[in-house]
């Protein structure tokens, strides 16, 4: 994978300005995204090191479509041995978990909606995200909220016997799952 600090200047055509998130000492399958440009129009690259993981995010996102709550999949190609999601950049864009304390009950329940409309076309076309959370959805203004991530994501129907912690934040199992392996919770 990468070296912290020691990134390419470049993926494929896209040149890369800044990262925007590097989990590579962090979790079990790291990644790094950057704020990348091509052609004048501004893009998130997220390099990763699994294919499993890469692939999982692609057909995710491929399967749900275009939605207004939902990052674009733009591209997707491996590249000197890591594998690569090109997806639309959120210009202005701040995760949930950033502007949580300063913003109204308003509009976390309009956000609240948002993600509701994106799981909702999510489900209808047979994914589950499997990590949402308040670093997987991002903000525009006090406008639109995006959900973001699909690496963890799987097709829907299928239970998982395992729970999973990373970074201090609980991955739940989706509903279906949590009805046959209830999950006790501590007081």
């Amino acid at each position: 994978m990468f070296i912290r600090g020691e990134y390419p200047s470049s993926i494929g055509p896209y040149k890369l300005e800044r990262v925007l998130h590097d989990s590579c000492k962090k979790v079990r399958f790291p990644s790094i995204v950057w704020k990348a440009q091509k052609d004048g129009i501004q893009y998130a690259i997220k390099a990763m090191g699994s294919h499993s993981q890469w692939k999982r995010e692609v057909d995710s996102l491929q399967r749900v479509g275009v939605h207004d709550n939902i990052v674009s999949l733009v591209d997707h190609f491996p590249h000197d041995g890591y594998f690569t999601v090109v997806m639309s950049y959120i210009s202005n864009g701040q995760t949930i978990g950033d502007v949580k304390f300063s913003t109204s009950l308003g509009n976390m329940l309009k956000y609240a909606h948002y993600i509701a409309l994106a799981l909702r076309q999510c489900h209808e076309n047979g994914v589950v995200h499997l990590d949402v959370h308040s670093r997987n959805i991002m903000v525009v203004s006090d406008e639109k909220a995006i959900l973001i991530d699909f690496d963890t994501s799987r097709k829907s129907g299928r239970l998982f016997s395992t729970l999973s912690v990373h970074d201090d934040v609980f991955v739940s199992w989706p509903p279906e799952a949590r009805r046959l392996f209830p999950v006790a919770r501590a007081s």
